[in-house]
């Protein structure tokens, strides 16, 4: 029997890339005819005709269409973990964008290095058409705080343009959390991995689906999944505060029995008063982002839930 590999495709308001993205797909895998192919759509509750025009396709000159849609807009995350559960009884699982940004050609690449033995292969972005300053030097920052500071080491440019075998799959599906960050815990599962650098195009049509807001949660939800760092540095400058003002303490005791004080002790008190106020509100807030995720957790809704569901 062939081997079976399953190509998944969140999507969220990409009806104009659907047929242009399965036309490039096809191109590509007509090659590679010694596997069965599926594309498995996850539309994340899309706003425009997305959801009509995947269900209306028809099996795709021999690649079998499957697609579940979101009851509501649960976010990317959410769209690659239930495109995963549900192909986890392939032998390979492809992730890869709806927007033609990760270029289906490079598939074949992906299937060499899995044929050779490799059980997670990812792409990293080293340049993007459409990148700007911007979102150039967040993206050198997200990665540069994360590897520094996190329990894993991300390649600068990682994307969720990757293969996974179905060993790492099943794996996957042990996770219990709440607030997902895939290409971390991807990459956190080991495996033998490699890795295969492209430029990303612009996008063949629409605008990208991450707003500022949407990348900030994520790169606070990638942080907080994988460090403790921000804990630990509220228990350390909790600790510097004490200490120093002590010695200020200290100093302000030795200057007045010796008259030499130049400020007085309110002069201190009010800065370090400040400061230190300062220092508690920021804790808190650090403090209530783990407490936030450990609330999410107990109250253990669903990740996703799925409203409609076609197989072709």
């Amino acid at each position: 029997m062939k081997k079976k590999i399953t190509i998944v495709v969140p999507a969220y308001n990409e009806s104009e890339n659907i047929l242009p993205l399965l036309d490039e797909i096809n191109a590509v895998v007509i090659n590679e005819n010694k596997y069965d192919w599926i594309v498995q759509f996850v539309d994340d509750c899309s706003t425009d005709n997305t959801w009509e025009v995947i269900s209306s396709l028809e099996k795709y000159d021999g690649i079998s269409i499957k697609a579940i849609r979101f009851s509501s807009n649960f976010g990317k995350e959410p769209a690659l973990v239930a495109g995963l559960t549900s192909s986890v009884d392939s032998d390979a699982i492809i992730f890869m964008d709806a927007d033609l940004q990760h270029p289906p050609k490079l598939i074949p690449q992906f299937l060499r290095k899995w044929e050779a033995g490799y059980k997670n292969i990812s792409g990293i972005r080293s340049s993007a058409d459409d990148y700007t300053w911007f979102k150039r030097i967040s993206s050198n920052l997200f990665y540069s705080v994360m590897n520094f500071f996190g329990d894993i080491e991300l390649p600068r440019g990682l994307t969720d343009f990757k293969l996974i075998d179905k060993n790492i799959a099943k794996e996957f599906l042990k996770f219990k959390e709440k607030t997902v960050m895939f290409r971390g815990l991807i990459e956190w599962l080991g495996f033998k991995k490699c890795y295969i650098e492209f430029v990303a195009p612009a996008r063949l049509n629409g605008e990208a689906a991450y707003s500022f807001r949407k990348l900030s949660t994520l790169a606070l939800n990638s942080f907080t999944s994988f460090s403790l760092l921000p804990l630990k540095i509220a228990g350390t400058l909790g600790a510097l505060i004490l200490i120093g003002c002590s010695l200020l303490v200290a100093y302000m005791l030795i200057t007045e029995a010796i008259g030499t004080q130049v400020f007085t002790p309110l002069a201190y008190f009010v800065v370090f008063n400040t400061f230190l106020t300062g220092t508690v509100l920021s804790s808190i807030g650090f403090i209530a982002v783990y407490i936030g995720r450990i609330h999410v957790q107990v109250v253990d809704r669903p990740l996703y839930v799925i409203s409609d569901e076609v197989e072709k």
